[in-house]
């Protein structure tokens, strides 16, 4: 889900909160958001919860595009972590009357 179970769209979760909570409400073994861009892979008493991070938007101060790979054989998550052409990104950000700052968000990753 984007958000978390409670709010599937609009609920910031971070790895500091409580996320068992999460897996508890969910019912899952398996939970993926990505509302918060920050991403993470967490296990809690043999369940996951993971945030896939962001392609674009990062806020976590890193700037290269972040996505989860879930190996289901294994039951692991993996962060991976990739560079793209941020300039062509901002140029087309700026080109589409987006706010400026969502263009130099994308050099910075926060």
């Amino acid at each position: 889900m984007h958000g978390s179970p409670r709010d599937p769209l609009w609920e910031y979760v971070y790895e500091g909160d409580n996320l068992k909570t999460y897996l508890d409400i969910s019912k899952s073994d398996i939970l993926i958001m990505g509302h918060t861009h920050i991403p993470f892979v967490r296990e809690i008493n043999g369940k996951l919860i993971m945030n896939t991070g962001s392609v674009g938007q990062p806020r976590d101060g890193d700037p290269r595009a972040s996505f989860l790979v879930y190996d289901s054989e294994k039951e692991e998550g993996e962060i991976i972590r990739v560079h793209y052409n941020i300039d062509a990104a901002a140029q087309k950000i700026i080109a589409a009357n987006i706010p400026v700052f969502f263009a130099q968000r994308l050099f910075s990753g926060t």
